[in-house]
Formats: structure tokens, C-alpha cells, sequence
């Protein structure tokens, strides 16, 4: 584990934060972006073989969605909302919207999985008896399969994330209070 990452560990708890690296790369690719949106926006003309559109078009589309990269990028750079962490009994992933806790005896299994384009990501499936978020799990399973997802790898590997979340529950599932 890498000191960076690991911001708290003991025997019983594990505390990790998403990727410095990654987070400061983002930004300045949406940066990059945005800047050629605003050039774009400033040349105008037309785009050959634009589906719709100029230049002033497709600047205006660059400029709204990767700005709003921007921000996000700060929120998982600086934001102590954002985290995972690993106790006995559960495994909280910290989110914009507030923490999500989830037991590990709710949960079957850990894999890591293609989402992207070289882009991997921690996807898991609850146990059948689990009945929250039942909605929102059928959306997911249809979309990917799986009844959710980690929002982020935390520095690491998928495959070792998966790798230490399947350890964690293996460990701690049939000990945790129901």
C-alpha cells in the first residue's frame, strides 16, 4: 500500500482517498479542453463534416462539458467527503451526496472490470435477501451487469482493490452484526 494513498490504518480500520496523480491529470485535460472550446469559440467557421454546427458550436459544447470537470477535479482534490473506508463490521464510500454504508454481509463478491476504454472499475453485487436501493440496483444490474460500483479505485489497481474489498469481506462477513 502506498503511504500517499493510505491516510489511516490500523489492524481493524483502513482509510483510503482517490489519486492525487490521477486528479491533477484530469484537470489539466479538462483544462486543456476547455481552453481549446475557447479558441474554438473564437475562430469559429465552419467544421467540415460537422454533423450539426461550426467551430463556435462545438466550442461552446467543449467549453460546458469538460468545465464542468473542473470542479469536480477540485471536490476529489481537496474534499475530505470523498474516501473509502474499511472497518469490521462495514465499508463506507464517502460521495458528494454524503456516505453510503454497506455491510459486507450484504455483499457476494468484488471484480474489477472493464468500463472504458482502458479504464477499470470495482464492481460489486449484493446478496438476494438485500432490499435497499432496489431500484436504483436494477437500473445498475441492467446497465452493467452488476448491482453497483466504487466510485473510484483510490490509487490503486482495480483488480488489487478488488482483491483487498474481497479480503476484507471474506474476513469480516459472517462476524458482522446483523
Amino acid at each position: 500500500m502506498d503511504a500517499a494513498r493510505e491516510v489511516s490504518a490500523t489492524p481493524d480500520r483502513l482509510l483510503l482517498r482517490p489519486s492525487k496523480r490521477k486528479w491533477i491529470l484530469l484537470l489539466v485535460v479538462f483544462i486543456a479542453f476547455v481552453a481549446t472550446g475557447v479558441w474554438m469559440i473564437n475562430v469559429g467557421g465552419p467544421v467540415p463534416r460537422a454533423p450539426i454546427g461550426d467551430a463556435r458550436f462545438w466550442g461552446w459544447v467543449s467549453v460546458i462539458f469538460f468545465g464542468l470537470g473542473i470542479p469536480l477535479s477540485f471536490i476529489q482534490l481537496f474534499s475530505s467527503r470523498m474516501y473509502l473506508s474499511l472497518t469490521p463490521e462495514r465499508f463506507t464510500m464517502g460521495t458528494l451526496w454524503g456516505p453510503r454504508t454497506i455491510r459486507w454481509s450484504d455483499v457476494t463478491s468484488f471484480t474489477a472490470e472493464q468500463v472504458a476504454y482502458r479504464s477499470k472499475m470495482v464492481k460489486f453485487d449484493y446478496v438476494p435477501a438485500y432490499s435497499e436501493h432496489s431500484s436504483m440496483r436494477a437500473v445498475a444490474r441492467s446497465l452493467s451487469g452488476h448491482d453497483a460500483g466504487l466510485p473510484d479505485t483510490y490509487g490503486m489497481k482495480a483488480e488489487d482493490l478488488a482483491a483487498l474489498m474481497n479480503a476484507w469481506r471474506s474476513r469480516y462477513a459472517h462476524g458482522a452484526s446483523e
